[in-house]
């Protein structure tokens, strides 16, 4: 009986996960990692607006890149900035 129990049990956690659909986390918009989202995370992005080539820095552009696009445009901006405002 306790067996019985134990694989419903495990069953009914698991059969959810396997058929739900994969969630893909948020990224941050905490571009400093100091743990909240702030006007600094908002103006280092602000300062890689729109370069490309060797002009961008690439570990903040990785970042803040929210669309994937390779470049901070103003829809990354506004993604910072929503998260800050909440």
């Amino acid at each position: 009986m306790k067996t019985k129990v134990l694989l419903l049990l495990a069953l009914t956690l698991t059969i959810p996960m396997l058929i739900a659909p994969a969630v893909r986390a948020q990224p941050s918009a905490d571009i400093n990692g100091d743990g909240k989202v702030n006007i600094l995370d908002v103006t280092m992005a602000c300062g890689q607006y729109m370069l490309t080539g060797s002009a961008r820095n690439m570990t903040i552009v990785g970042k803040a890149d929210f669309d994937g696009n390779g470049v901070i445009t103003l829809i990354d901006l506004v993604t910072i900035i929503s998260a800050w405002t909440g």
